[in-house]
């Protein structure tokens, strides 16, 4: 065997090798692929497990208080029907489903990186906030939020709301 042929088997030899560590690295990218789109899923589980705890604390808050019960119904009808102290407790009871709602949207937006919101928040917002009331609310208190993908989102979510 010559010089020439010693050479020729190396470069053989590395070729084959390349070709096996490219197949090798396309096996692990997408292991990794499927190991990260798995992991995305039980993030958005765990997120939305988390924010429907939430909501669902809050609604047990109203479902339990019979008085605060008739002040979300009302003030999500007309604000102006509520007393200065029932507007207190809907603007508190209102602004803490709206933050928690915000922290949810924030978290689905870094999971996902897209969130049809005004379709994702209707079935929450729906049977709860329907009303002029509501709408009222949010138009005086949208930039309490300062994101502004939020409010549009919200500004989207509320005009779908009124027409259902």
């Amino acid at each position: 065997m010559t010089l020439q042929d010693l050479g020729n088997l190396g470069e053989f030899v590395a070729a084959v090798a390349v070709v096996i560590s490219l197949i090798y690295l396309s096996i692990q990218v997408a292991a990794s692929r499927s190991e990260f789109m798995a992991s995305q899923e039980r993030e958005k589980l765990t997120l939305e497990f988390t924010a429907n705890e939430f909501f669902n604390e809050l609604r047990m808050l109203v479902a339990g208080d019979e008085s605060l019960a008739d002040i979300s119904i009302r003030g999500c009808q007309n604000l102006e029907d509520l007393n200065p102290k029932e507007r207190l407790r809907f603007n508190e009871l209102t602004r803490s489903w709206m933050w928690a709602f915000h922290k949810f949207y924030l978290q689905q937006k870094v999971v996902s990186l897209s969130v049809n919101f005004a379709n994702t928040g209707l079935p929450l917002f729906s049977d709860r906030f329907a009303g002029d009331g509501f709408a009222n609310w949010w138009r005086e208190h949208r930039n309490e939020f300062g994101d502004e993908d939020f409010i549009s989102a919200m500004d989207e979510l509320v005009l779908k709301i009124g027409s259902t």
